[in-house]
């Protein structure tokens, strides 16, 4: 029985005898592993009947299964073709309802864009507001303090 290490010992005698390439390619023609393991035709043979044995039951399988599924595809075009004619109805009430919906969206834009408009309107007034009353108050502040400022000069003199 042929071992690694028996290959490796005869490879090395062949290589000073026939040197690297024909050793190489002498041991390529021998099976890495024992002749009791190499297939031999019959073995091939007997796997490809096998095989054609698995392949035809297969197929009639498939084929079993390909009559029933048509049986229960025909069942099913059967009542689903109802429910187009059904459904059919609805695409037509839903297609109002698509319009309706789209002027009421219209409408919404519309309305916010004016809402928008007049709070901007409605901020820019404020602003002008604060900045008035907060002018007048500091103004107010300015000659309150520069006249107790006044009357205090004139109280020390």
């Amino acid at each position: 029985m042929s071992t690694e290490a028996s290959r490796h010992q005869l490879y090395d005698v062949l290589k000073v005898v026939l040197s690297v390439e024909p050793a190489d390619e002498l041991l390529s023609y021998l099976p890495p592993v024992g002749w009791a393991d190499v297939a031999t035709k019959a073995d091939l043979g007997m796997i490809r009947n096998e095989m054609d044995a698995q392949r035809a039951e297969t197929r009639g399988d498939l084929a079993e299964m390909r009559g029933e599924l048509g049986g229960q595809i025909a069942a099913l075009d059967v009542k689903f073709g109802g429910l187009d004619v059904k459904f059919g109805g609805l695409d037509v009430k839903f297609g109002g309802l698509d319009l309706k919906l789209d002027g009421l969206s219209e409408k919404l834009d519309a309305k916010f864009e004016s809402a928008d408009h007049k709070m901007v309107g409605a901020i820019a007034t404020t602003k002008t507001s604060m900045m008035v009353w907060t002018m007048t108050t500091v103004t107010a502040l300015v000659f309150g303090i520069m006249g107790a400022a006044f009357a205090l000069a004139k109280l020390i003199h």
